[in-house]
């Protein structure tokens, strides 16, 4: 039996934890883009760089992704743009939660939040691998056993 039997590899647990990382800072920096927003419009000048930006990590993404995914190429394409487009600038606001927030005890809050997002990524990663093998295996093991019984009546 492999030492890894549901091919779980250290690049793949460090990908899903930045993911799970990445998605817990959208919410904040929407709540700091809309904060900031009234006090000084002039950050939103940002907003459609970051969209650009994250347009550009969307196909960079799906060109990386594209020999794991078994989806159509242009809808994978298609998907992350869109994707990197609408989070990356709210991401690019998280810089600003210290000009909404003036209260000490928030932050380790949010640290903790984002911390646990980042696990949820890794756990998610795991259950969907081990998930993938088991279905392998049974897959494989509903074969062997056809396999065996159309040799059995071939040979009667």
């Amino acid at each position: 039996m492999p030492r890894n039997p549901y091919r779980i590899t250290v690049v793949g647990l460090i990908a899903s934890a930045a993911f799970g990382v990445y998605l817990a800072t959208v919410p904040l920096g929407l709540v700091a883009m809309l904060a900031v927003a009234p006090q000084d419009p002039g950050k939103l000048v940002t907003v459609p760089v970051f969209i650009g930006v994250g347009a550009l990590t969307g196909l960079l993404v799906a060109r990386a992704t594209r020999p794991r995914n078994a989806t159509a190429h242009k809808r994978r394409r298609r998907r992350l743009v869109v994707a990197g487009a609408a989070t990356m600038p709210l991401t690019a606001f998280v810089g600003q939660l210290d000009l909404v927030i003036h209260d000490d005890a928030v932050g380790p809050q949010l640290g903790g939040f984002i911390f646990c997002c980042g696990a949820v990524g890794v756990v998610s990663y795991y259950v969907r691998r081990r998930r993938a093998a088991v279905r392998m295996r049974h897959e494989r093991a509903d074969a062997a056993v056809t396999k065996r019984r159309e040799r059995e009546l071939a040979n009667h």
